[in-house]
């Protein structure tokens, strides 16, 4: 049986592919995941692509010390051209994992030196922000993130063990008697069973559920009114940012209300604007490498798409920063460090975007 992606995490899966094929030997790769049986979908549509891979397994103690799983990755390195390591029951709360972690930092030229082909993470989003917060030298030397959440949709499956097979049957019991379809309620039934069928080890079942779920959200898709996304440039360097940005405000990417691009530097910015058309929204942060964001906003003025409005970010106000912004004619400014800080973010691009439209009618 052929499956397709949920669309919207289509060119997240051809970049983390673009990725791998750009490759030139060793490179830390994290993949954002919720579902584990649709994690087990990507990595078969990325093993078609690369079919010389292999998923390296790593839960139940099953490498009781750091260099055993140093060992088995340096053998896997070998024989494969990608590695998937995964670990069904998360990586931050397994009582071995300050270990791991602490081989990963102390060891991580070694790896990089011995291991030259790309390894992925897959990680569940509770993971990754831990990840990024507790363990931030290693999460500096990723390559990238790639997320694959279908946020909007997501259940927890809170059933004990000996209660599983008792709640499949009930489920499918259900669904016999109601046999005229309630797409909404059918969307999380069918998710439900396959995370069920997926902790009983039984794939293929599991597999089922998911594909219907998965038909069930295109026809849902299909039937909405096709409105493209606010899109919204956000310029940072902090490294941390990109995911706060897409953790905080995950249900208006999810349902496709905004979609964010991100760059690092005032450079990186420019290049942005000029390749993508209709950006309604800029968090620029004031202090950038390579061009600031002041310069970046002299610069922004010689484009023809720059009726974007701006809203500056930074750490610290400071009165000269705060003058020469308001010289700039940004939207507003806003400090990091205020309380309630993404709160009244959100308030302020609901304000921009709101202007830029009546602009456009103007």
């Amino acid at each position: 049986m052929q499956y397709s992606i949920y669309n919207p995490h289509r060119e997240q899966l051809d970049n983390l592919i673009k990725a791998l094929y750009l490759n030139n030997g060793f490179s830390l790769l994290i993949a954002e995941f919720d579902r584990y049986a649709y994690r087990d979908m990507l990595i078969a549509e990325i093993d078609k692509k690369f079919k010389n891979s292999v998923i390296l397994e790593i839960a139940g103690g099953k490498f009781s010390e750091f260099v055993r799983f140093e060992n088995q990755l340096l053998e896997l390195s070998k024989q494969f051209s990608v590695i998937h390591i995964t670990n069904e029951q998360g990586w931050l709360y397994s009582e071995k994992w300050p270990e791991f972690y602490k081989g990963m930092n102390y060891h991580r030229e070694k790896i990089a030196e011995e291991n030259p082909v790309p390894i992925i993470f897959w990680m569940t989003s509770k993971d990754v922000r831990e990840f990024a917060l507790t363990a931030p030298d290693m999460w500096h030397w990723r390559s990238g993130v790639f997320h694959f959440v279908m946020t909007e949709y997501h259940m927890v499956t809170l059933v004990e063990e000996e209660n599983i097979q008792p709640r499949i049957d009930e489920i499918l019991d259900y669904l016999k008697k109601h046999p005229e379809p309630d797409e909404s309620t059918n969307v999380l039934l069918f998710q439900e069973l396959a995370e069920l069928y997926y902790r009983l080890a039984n794939y293929q079942k599991a597999r089922k559920y998911l594909l219907k779920e998965l038909d069930l959200l295109k026809n849902q898709n299909a039937g909405k009114k096709k409105r493209a996304a606010h899109k919204i440039l956000v310029v940072d360097d902090e490294p941390d940012w990109e995911l706060l940005i897409r953790e905080r405000f995950k249900k208006q990417i999810g349902s496709r209300e905004w979609e964010f691009i991100f760059a690092r530097d005032g450079d990186e910015a420019l290049e942005k604007m000029k390749k993508t058309p209709g950006i309604a929204v800029i968090l620029l942060d004031i202090n950038l490498p390579k061009k600031d964001g002041l310069t970046f906003l002299k610069e922004l003025k010689g484009l023809k798409n720059s009726n974007a409005k701006v809203v500056m970010v930074t750490a610290f106000a400071i009165i000269e920063n705060v003058r020469a912004a308001m010289n700039e004619e940004v939207f507003l400014l806003l400090s990091k460090s205020i309380p309630n800080y993404f709160g009244i973010l959100e308030h302020t691009i609901q304000r921009a975007l709101k202007q830029t439209n009546l602009n456009k009618k103007a």
